[in-house]
């Protein structure tokens, strides 16, 4: 007779939410735009992201708003669509922008940065906020 006992375990993941509040002027017409950072301290390999968004802007199809990872990856979160809407405040994850799974096994710790750029005149505005929420 011959017996054996086979044993798992799975480490728990930990998740870290950070925000900052830099009400941001975004530049009108302007490809450089402007940037926002988020340190994070912590190591780990990401496991999911979520990325939240508040920007007031009168012509929300002007912008593109982008997140870069501490290694420099980007992810194009936000392409020049809803038209002449006002404001952009909005959740991303990997199952409503799916690049963002390009991010997942990378290092948690580093400068995240969120860039927004305005891309045709008239209308300006603000990032208000964003956060990122890892799990690792």
């Amino acid at each position: 007779m011959r017996w054996s006992i086979a044993a798992e375990h799975q480490r728990r993941s930990t998740v870290i939410t950070e925000s900052v509040n830099p009400n941001l002027p975004i530049p009108d017409a302007n490809a450089q735009g402007n940037s926002s950072e988020i340190q994070i301290q912590q190591e780990g390999e990401v496991k999911n992201i979520t990325v939240n968004i508040d920007i007031v802007h009168t012509y929300i199809g002007d912008l593109q708003v982008e997140l870069f990872s501490p290694s420099g990856q980007v992810v194009r979160l936000h392409n020049n669509k809803g038209g002449s809407n006002n404001n952009l405040k909005r959740l991303y994850d990997t199952t409503s922008t799916p690049d963002l799974n390009d991010i997942l096994g990378e290092s948690v710790r580093g400068n995240w940065k969120l860039r927004v750029r305005d891309l045709a005149a008239q209308d300006v505005g603000t990032l208000v906020s964003w956060g990122i929420t890892l799990e690792y």
